[in-house]
């Protein structure tokens, strides 16, 4: 049987993310993913076997997308060249927490290279992208199947685990990036909710960041 053209995973991966940012959170559905492509449902089974395999592989591309803005982030300001913030940096968005924040200043041209301003970095660039994508973000929580950590979680974690051993030292840098993610994970879903307005989550981002670091700079072998 023939397939339409944009009948490819890549493509029914990206309807499905697109439908699922733009409906407000509404639950994800074949049918309307077909539509959206101009599809029958059938069509979707080839490539993903059910509803629940579309939503993993949604989840796991969001961890990815996420993951590579953290790693852009952390190259930036480690690279030895002339310091070239993204264009997401150079102008944020001033009413979203993370953007109010990378406002103040702190992590500058002359921090490049210090893991300190490489954590504030990546912390941003995840706060924002929970803040831009606040429905995709949520799939970042979907339990696997099987109930283990996906590949792309396991990738992610491994790289915050790396960053914040440059901090916090390989002894302490599993339990210091689970309280960072517990951290950013609960004020981005705070934030999204309308919980904590733009003002307050700007202030508990800066305090909470900062303290996480300044705990991590009192251990006598650590220095900023």
């Amino acid at each position: 049987m023939a397939y339409p053209a944009k009948t490819g995973r890549d493509c029914i991966l990206a309807a499905a993310m697109e439908q699922i940012e733009s409906s407000g959170g509404e639950p994800l559905a074949i049918r309307s993913v077909a539509a959206k492509l101009g599809l029958a449902p059938n069509a979707l089974y080839r490539y993903f076997e059910n509803l629940a395999a579309l939503e993993q592989a949604v989840a796991e591309e969001v961890r990815l997308q996420m993951f590579q803005r953290m790693q852009d982030a952390a190259d930036q300001h480690d690279s030895h060249g002339e310091h070239s913030a993204p264009d997401q940096l150079k102008a944020p968005d001033q009413h979203s927490a993370a953007g109010q924040f990378s406002a103040t200043g702190q992590a500058d041209a002359a921090e490049q290279t210090d893991p300190s301003a490489t954590m504030r970095a990546i912390a941003e660039a995840y706060l924002r992208y929970a803040q831009q994508q606040p429905h995709l973000f949520t799939y970042t929580m979907k339990p696997t199947c099987t109930g283990l950590p996906s590949p792309q979680c396991v990738q992610s974690t491994a790289f915050l685990q790396q960053q914040v051993a440059r901090l916090y030292g390989d002894d302490r840098a599993t339990a210091a990036t689970n309280a960072l993610l517990s951290f950013l994970r609960g004020l981005a879903l705070s934030s999204n909710a309308g919980v904590l307005p733009p003002e307050q989550a700007s202030t508990c981002f800066h305090f909470g960041l900062e303290a996480w670091i300044e705990d991590a700079l009192r251990q006598p072998d650590k220095a900023p």
